[in-house]
């Protein structure tokens, strides 16, 4: 008895190379617990050899080893690692609103949240009107927002009014004049010390973050 073999053209191994290849780092990806659990998603492309990671991950530790796990995968012959990850996001989006000026945020009178590459806002912005509090927070957003990696931005910072914003910590100031910040702030300084205060730990925030590490 012949057992008749159906014959059909099978494509070269080599285009289907890029898709195997990205197939098998993401399953080395997938099998690291830490960024399995914790919901991110990462994009995995590949031309020839180089394999490029892209997406939204917790921690810079994560996307390191996310770029380590990538090369050890056999095939891989280079990694371009552009994980955004959300710490070194948050540091950046600081750094951006601490040298925006039409902004000038109080450092602890806003908050900073980054989570899968979205940057929430949060905490108080306080202005002489209620109408130049509301124009400092979306101004505020619009700064964040042009963060490179910033997927999207949950603004939830209130804006008040300087008479009704609370004083000590966690209260924030904003000016949006073309005076800028340090005019508001010696303006302020007879009749508030609380607002000159804070303006002055501003001009303190912003000389150390102007002052390269090391």
């Amino acid at each position: 008895m012949t057992v008749g073999a159906t014959l059909r053209s099978v494509a070269h191994p080599s285009g289907r190379m890029a898709q195997n290849l990205a197939t098998r780092v993401e399953g080395a990806l997938w099998r690291y617990n830490p960024l399995r659990s914790s919901g991110a998603r990462v994009a995995v492309t590949a031309d020839g050899e180089r394999v490029t990671l892209s997406g939204a991950v917790p921690s810079s530790t994560i996307k390191a080893m996310a770029a380590m796990l990538a090369a050890a995968v056999p095939g891989v012959g280079q990694v371009h690692n552009r994980l955004v990850a959300d710490n070194e996001l948050e540091a950046q989006a600081a750094m951006a609103l601490a040298h925006a000026e039409p902004v000038r945020f109080v450092t602890d009178g806003i908050s900073l949240k980054a989570i899968r590459g979205m940057v929430h806002l949060g905490g108080r912005v306080a202005a002489a009107t209620l109408e130049d509090a509301r124009a400092a927070v979306a101004s505020a957003e619009a700064v964040v927002r042009a963060v490179p990696g910033v997927r999207g931005v949950v603004n939830q910072a209130q804006a008040v009014e300087t008479a009704a914003a609370p004083q000590g910590p966690g209260a924030g100031v904003a000016d949006t004049g073309a005076a800028g910040g340090a005019a508001a702030g010696a303006a302020a300084a007879p009749d508030d010390p609380a607002l000159a205060a804070m303006a002055e730990r501003l001009q303190v925030w912003r000389e150390r973050a102007a002052t390269p590490p090391g």
